[in-house]
């Protein structure tokens, strides 16, 4: 008896791996000039946290052009100061100068916005040109040649063999089409200072209070402990309900 699952075949001009958004920016550039593309994601959900939650001018730019770029200024806000607490002391630190923006330089500071608004932003800017991201679809496989690119993918239980002119991997720093390639990732993790990103609901709080928390353990106690730094950052206003955050 045949235990293999059935495989289609399917044709594309491009296939983007990762619908981050890296994979999103450039699905939405190729679908507006009325290229057959498509995004396919390993994952079943869209991620929901804030991860990186600072977009740089030049990507405004790039999102401005895009037709996004006014949803996201809308959701976000210019980096406000932070404040450290040690102790008895408080210290207000600027992360960034701020400037103000002119005709050549039209976004000339880095935007707060949570990862997972630009995400939602780029979908919705993608649905516009009749494309989605294919949720809970992993590449199994790649095959190239002179013509083009042979990709296994599953998909509904289902393994489909789909044809591309064109493969792109966007599919972060574990990405399977780096690896598929054989393509080394330069570079060198440091051990030595550690941050953790959190979303996080705090009670006993005296006034309302929604924010993004981002904690630094690189300085050391005496006893060898890493002492635990907090900052503070405000989320915009429509990022929060009833002090709760709204995500998708």
């Amino acid at each position: 008896m045949n235990t293999h699952h059935p495989i289609e075949q399917d044709i594309c001009d491009v296939l983007i791996i990762g619908s981050g958004p890296t994979g999103l920016t450039l699905a939405c550039d190729l679908a507006r000039r009325g290229i057959n593309v498509r995004i396919i994601e390993k994952a079943a959900v869209p991620f929901n946290g804030s991860r990186g939650k600072g977009i740089q001018p030049r990507t405004i730019e790039v999102f401005d052009s895009l037709g996004v770029a006014a949803p996201l200024l809308r959701a976000g806000q210019l980096y406000p100061p932070m404040k450290f607490h040690v102790s008895f002391l408080s210290l207000k630190w600027n992360m960034m100068k701020y400037q103000k923006h002119t005709a050549d330089i039209p976004y000339p500071n880095v935007w707060l916005v949570p990862q997972w608004r630009t995400e939602q932003v780029l979908r919705d800017r993608l649905a516009e040109f009749d494309r989605q991201v294919e949720w809970s679809t992993e590449a199994l496989d790649i095959t190239q040649d002179t013509a083009g690119v042979s990709v296994q993918i599953a998909s509904q239980g289902k393994i489909r063999s789909l044809r591309t002119r064109y493969l792109i991997g966007c599919d972060g720093g574990k990405s399977f089409v780096r690896k598929q390639l054989g393509v080394n990732f330069a570079g060198a993790t440091s051990q030595e200072g550690r941050m953790i990103v959190g979303d996080l609901e705090v009670d006993g709080l005296s006034r309302a209070f929604t924010g993004c928390m981002a904690c630094m353990a690189d300085a050391q106690r005496r006893d060898d402990r890493p002492v635990p730094n907090a900052a503070f950052k405000p989320v915009p206003a429509d990022d929060a309900s009833g002090g709760r955050r709204t995500r998708p």
